[in-house]
């Protein structure tokens, strides 16, 4: 049986908090995804704004990437999605290899 995405995922994107490249840092205490191929594309030791609704799955938008996210983050500079399940209590790690 076929779900249209709309009816599985929302885009929780509005609610993460989003730094710029030249905010990354190479260490510390929260890690920053983006839509790159590195997993973890920076740090930072910020607490304003971490985004802490976990599981979560980034989905860059212009390269495609998709990342399961089970800890705390801060989102990158442009182009990665939040997407989280509209069901309760989904099986994160299933829709992440679904997708």
């Amino acid at each position: 049986m076929k779900i249209p995405f709309p009816e599985v995922f929302a885009d929780e994107t509005k609610n993460g908090t989003k730094l710029k490249t030249s905010d990354y840092q190479t260490s510390g205490t929260y890690p920053i995804i983006d839509q790159g191929q590195d997993f973890i594309a920076g740090y930072t030791d910020s607490e304003n704004g971490l985004y802490t609704d976990v599981p979560a799955i980034i989905f860059g938008d212009h390269t495609r990437v998709l990342k399961y996210v089970d800890f705390p983050f801060f989102l990158g500079a442009d182009g990665a999605k939040i997407l989280k399940a509209r069901k309760a209590h989904a099986n994160y790690r299933y829709l992440y290899y679904a997708l």
